[in-house]
């Protein structure tokens, strides 16, 4: 499968459409009017199951939802969803979380979160940082944010921006295809992190 990873360097400063105060059952809904048929899957660390709960609580869930794996633990990653990164907490090991769960469970859409909500750093990550990753058949997008507050309240934070990300990504990718393959031709070459990349 081909993965085309748009990284953000650093944390990023904010999330767009992300506002703590939405509930995470709503957003799961959104999603699901945007899935188009396509099917979904998760793929959760620090979130622990999080995103699986609110999308199995959608009405049509069982319609699109595959399912969902709490990787947990490193060899969780790395055994079935076949994470090669150095360190499981960095956006590369998010990208692979999220592309993984597609090859897993079959699905054309996934989403991944990983990061450290405990108290101590984890490979010189520091504590309240996330990284989640949004996959949409095979092109993913990722981003990292600190967050503040106890374990849970991180948990909390990273399963709502995760979803944020997927569903801005989803309602980005079909108003372009929506638009058509002219338009989609005019605008292959894309400027990430200010140098321009060419999809192909």
């Amino acid at each position: 499968m081909f993965c085309t990873c748009l990284q953000s360097r650093g944390l990023t400063s904010g999330i767009s459409g992300y506002s703590p105060s939405v509930h995470l059952d709503d957003m799961a809904a959104s999603i699901a009017e945007e899935l188009d048929g396509r099917s979904l899957a998760t793929a959760e660390s620090c979130t622990a199951g999080r995103l699986a709960t609110a999308f199995a609580g959608v009405g049509s869930a069982g319609e699109w939802f595959k399912g969902g794996l709490v990787a947990y633990q490193v060899a969780v990653k790395r055994d079935l969803l076949g994470v090669l990164s150095y360190s499981v907490v960095t956006q590369h090991a998010a990208c692979e979380m999220a592309r993984g769960i597609l090859d897993l469970l079959r699905a054309d859409v996934g989403v991944a979160t990983t990061g450290v909500a405990g108290d101590e750093p984890v490979d010189g990550v520091a504590p309240g940082t996330v990284i989640y990753a949004a996959c949409i058949e095979g092109a993913i997008k990722v981003r990292s944010k600190h967050f503040d507050g106890d374990s849970a309240a991180i948990c909390d934070q990273a399963a709502a921006a995760a979803l944020a990300l997927l569903l801005g990504t989803l309602r980005q990718r079909n108003a372009s295809e929506r638009r058509g393959p002219t338009w989609r031709s005019a605008t292959a070459s894309t400027v990430e992190n200010g140098r321009s990349r060419v999809r192909r």
